[in-house]
């Protein structure tokens, strides 16, 4: 059970017990019940309670178990802080139901406001909370583990079915921006019982609540003081942090946003937005840090509709992925997979292959020049890539002194033109060997003791430090059943892009002191794919390590 509101107390409440079984079995067991009483503003008060059987055996009275006040917990919290723990309370206190109709995150995401920006989504509480476990128990989720606590909970989905709500049906909240300190709130859950959820409400929030009017005939009831409201509609609760929102949500009712998003098989929690939503936000222009990815943005916002964010976990892999719904509403064809990084070395600690379209082109090169220590390498980009084909490949074997010990294959548009920069550019006049038929070129001492060997066959450029590497690589593609170190559902699912980290073989291939002392790179296995989900483009970062690989990494960067 729990009270939200403001105030220094309550007086003794009865609570009527109307289903005498039911009764007998919650007063025997009276020493694990307690009631918090939460206060939000700057600060937080939790303040503890005790229900006690009244004398009739009838009624259940709320007792104050320190009326002094001496073992309340008073917290200062940050904006983000206390718009977490308003949201957790929201949620326990308009959703006192169980087993419903359910609907699907996509049936909820439609009733995202017309003024709203973003909704964050959970497919359920329980199984979320099962999955990412690792990670709430690092510090920085300490506010789940308080807000489980509130709730008479080890976990949060324990506390919330102690109290009577179905953890494993969905749930949204939907956010309004008006500053990063000013957010509006709202969200919808699923009712069991609309009864007990009206008695309840009626007994927590009582005479201070205002009658609302709202589109469509319904009625909030509404507390000022504490910017609480809800209504309910069918087998659905609606909760809101303002009046305005609460009408916004009923209007929503009306006339339901089409959601082209459906998660299918995925069990992932979603933060959901539309490019016009966030475009007319305000966000970008507020937050410095969203400068770094509105080159992505503007190159994607032509055809793009829907934006997510979505983490989960599927077949054993932790993932994390942005995705952006194609305009055409429709599945978008594939290229195939990639098959450059054939040419590099199996047991390569960071493989990276990519498929150069000119708008990923532009893109990468637009991201690169905003940071001091890329821009350079954002310029190259520029500069070369009307000489690119499609694909560039790249295998990072380690690092000699300074110098990449490195693998790099990539289609040319134009190869007839790259003896001709190697004149102009190094001062290598004619090719030094060949291989295979292919003409090789030597850019010597391009260090104190390494060589690049560049050999160009048709369309295809491949560079290495070594002749022998270099052989070695060309000899591997010719033969493409061999192993090329890259997992094969990696291959499969980065048919715009993928990047592979090992970071055991890391450890190995790179100089001591390479990376920070305090992160474990045994722990690190990750891989980024660009690829296509049906009628969306999406990056997807995953562990194979599960939820656990991700906690170990965040707990060591931490």
């Amino acid at each position: 059970m729990g009270i939200i509101g403001r105030g220094t107390g309550v007086a003794d409440r009865e609570m009527p017990l109307k289903n005498e079984t039911k009764g007998a079995a919650l007063l025997s067991n009276l020493g694990d019940w307690r009631i918090i009483i939460l206060y939000l503003g700057e600060y937080a008060v939790v303040r503890e309670y005790v229900i006690v059987k009244a004398p009739d055996g009838q009624a259940l009275i709320i007792k104050p178990q320190h009326v002094d006040g001496e073992s309340d917990m008073t917290r200062k919290f940050p904006w983000y802080s206390r718009f977490f723990v308003a949201g957790m309370a929201l949620i326990f206190l308009c959703s006192v139901s169980g087993l419903a109709q359910a609907d699907s995150v996509s049936d909820l995401l439609s009733l995202l406001p017309e003024d709203a920006h973003f909704a964050v989504a959970l497919p359920n509480i329980a199984g979320v909370e099962k999955e990412a476990a690792p990670i709430l128990a690092l510090p920085f989720a300490s506010d789940v583990e308080m807000a489980a606590a509130m709730l008479g909970g080890d976990t949060l989905a324990e506390g919330l079915d102690n109290v009577g709500i179905d953890v494993n049906q969905p749930g949204a909240v939907f956010v309004r921006f008006e500053s990063l300190q000013d957010l509006r709130v709202g969200g919808v859950l699923q009712v069991k019982d609309e009864g007990a959820l009206v008695d309840f409400l009626t007994g927590i929030i009582g005479s201070s609540a205002e009658d609302v009017d709202l589109p469509g005939g319904r009625q909030a009831k509404f507390v000022d003081s504490s910017k609480v409201g809800y209504f309910l509609q069918g087998n659905k609760v609606f909760i809101g942090s303002s009046i305005a929102m609460l009408n916004r949500m009923s209007d929503r009712i009306e006339s339901p946003r089409a959601v082209r998003y459906a998660p299918g098989t995925r069990e992932e929690v979603v933060a959901f937005t539309r490019m016009d939503l966030l475009d007319g936000s305000g966000l970008l222009d507020s937050v410095p840090e969203l400068d770094k990815i509105k080159p992505l943005l503007d190159t994607i916002r032509p055809f793009s509709d829907e934006l997510l964010l979505a983490i989960g976990e599927k077949a054993g892999k932790a993932y994390l992925r942005a995705a952006a719904h194609d305009t055409g509403n429709a599945p978008l064809p594939s290229p195939g997979p990639l098959g450059f990084h054939g040419f590099l070395n199996a047991d390569a600690p960071l493989v990276a292959n990519l498929r150069l379209t000119p708008e990923l082109t532009n893109c990468l090169s637009l991201l690169m020049v905003q940071e001091p220590s890329t821009r350079k390498v954002g310029g190259y980009i520029r500069i070369v890539s009307g000489m690119l084909g499609d694909e560039l490949a790249l295998g990072l074997n380690g690092i000699e002194g300074k110098i990449p010990d490195a693998v790099l294959a990539a289609k040319v548009e134009k190869a007839d033109l790259i003896p001709g920069i190697l004149k102009t550019f190094v001062n290598i006049e004619a090719p030094s060997y060949q291989l295979d038929g292919s003409d090789v070129y030597v850019y010597e001492k391009v260090s104190k003791d390494t060589d690049l060997h560049i050999a160009i066959a048709g369309n295809t450029l491949v560079v290495a430090p070594a002749e022998d590497m270099l052989t070695t690589s060309v000899k591997k593609f010719n033969q493409p059943s061999g192993a090329t170190g890259v997992d094969a559902a990696t291959v499969a699912e980065g048919v715009y892009g993928f990047v592979a980290l090992d970071g055991a073989k890391a450890l190995d291939a790179f100089p001591k002191g390479t990376f920070p002392s305090n992160l474990d790179m045994s722990k690190v296995s990750l891989a980024l794919t660009l690829g296509l989900d049906g009628e969306w483009r999406e990056a997807v970062l995953s562990s194979p390590k599960g939820f656990d690989g991700f906690a170990s990494l965040l707990d060591d960067i931490l």
